[in-house]
C-alpha cells in the first residue's frame, strides 16, 4: 500500500504523531486526575472504526459505480443502500 500511496502513507503518519504530540501535553498539563486524561488508545480504536466504515464506503461505491456501468442497476442499487 506504501507503495501505491506515498503522499497519503506520509500524511497518515504525520496525523498521527501529530495526534500524539497533542494529547501527551494535554495529559501532562491539563488532565490532573485520570477522569480528565485523554485516553490514546480509545482514541485509536475510534478512529479505526471510522477507518473501516470510509473502506467498506469508498470500496461499495466503486462496485456499485463499475456494476451500474455493467447494466446491473439492482445490484448497484443494494450496495449503495447499505450506506443510507
Amino acid at each position: 500500500m506504501v507503495a501505491l500511496f506515498p503522499d497519503l502513507y506520509r500524511s497518515l503518519a504525520d496525523l498521527t504523531k501529530h495526534k500524539e504530540d497533542l494529547v501527551t501535553p494535554f495529559n501532562d498539563q491539563v488532565g490532573k486526575e485520570t477522569e480528565d486524561k485523554m485516553n490514546l488508545e480509545l482514541i485509536n480504536q475510534g478512529a479505526d472504526k471510522v477507518t473501516v466504515e470510509r473502506i467498506s464506503y469508498i470500496v461499495d461505491m466503486a462496485k456499485a459505480e463499475a456494476l451500474d456501468a455493467m447494466g446491473e442497476n439492482r445490484a448497484a442499487v443494494e450496495l449503495i443502500e447499505k450506506h443510507l
